[in-house]
């Protein structure tokens, strides 16, 4: 069983939600995809993350001295091609509850990196976790778990005939990158205690609610006269 950090329960920020469509073998599937953040990742979560061998010899002494495991702030951003197969994950409330309040199936994870935290203090994991599909319930969770902190412990999924069996991670393409670099920044306020919020960067729901403001209302003629349609 390979599972994504080994396992443990690991605090985990959603910074967006995106929706998609996923290609499978009964045909397209509705999806949504999260953005996600561990902060801060420490010596104990590199070693956890399972990479089918030896992730202890491969993750973190590229991040961390060897003996007294310090970050070694020499890293802007690495990214890690792990091949993790899907993943049960199960979300918790806290660190302590016992019982989860969600189970997310067959979910996807990709894009795995690791980049310094903006204090030089250490070091932030992000990932992509795509799954669907999503449900009211589904939805509602995430709507409120959204610039917040959840836990969550991840589980290699039973095998699905839905899916082929090639987990590679997707590699970006230069489209990909193209629009990834001409998409405002997303500074972190992090201080070490993974409690950042993003800053001057309009979330995908305020960026929607932009739009359909400006569809819905606007100003005409020189005395700028107020319109509603």
């Amino acid at each position: 069983m390979q599972n994504f950090f080994d396992g443990l329960k690991v605090g985990v920020w959603l910074d967006g939600v995106t929706p998609g469509q996923e290609k499978r073998k009964s045909g397209e599937t509705k999806i949504v995809t999260l953005s996600c953040r561990v902060a801060p990742f420490t010596p104990e979560l590199a070693t956890a993350i399972d990479d089918g061998a030896q992730a202890e010899h491969q993750i973190k002494p590229l991040l961390y001295t060897l003996n007294e495991a310090e970050p070694k702030n020499i890293v802007d951003r690495i990214r890690f091609k792990l091949g993790m197969p899907r993943q049960r994950v199960l979300l918790f409330a806290s660190s302590d509850t016992v019982v989860e309040s969600l189970a997310l199936q067959d979910v996807r994870i990709s894009g795995v990196s690791v980049r310094g935290s903006k204090d030089g203090g250490g070091y932030v994991l992000t990932f992509r976790a795509s799954f669907g599909p999503v449900g009211r319930h589904e939805l509602e969770y995430l709507h409120d778990w959204y610039l917040g902190q959840r836990f969550a412990r991840f589980d290699e999924a039973a095998p699905s005939l839905e899916f082929d069996a090639d987990t590679t991670d997707e590699q970006p393409s230069d489209a990909d990158e193209k629009a990834r670099e001409s998409m405002p920044a997303m500074e972190w306020d992090d201080d070490g205690t993974g409690s950042g919020k993003p800053a001057d960067a309009p979330s995908v729901i305020e960026q929607e609610v932009g739009q359909r403001h400006t569809l819905h209302t606007g100003y005409s003629g020189r005395r700028g006269r107020r319109q509603v349609h």
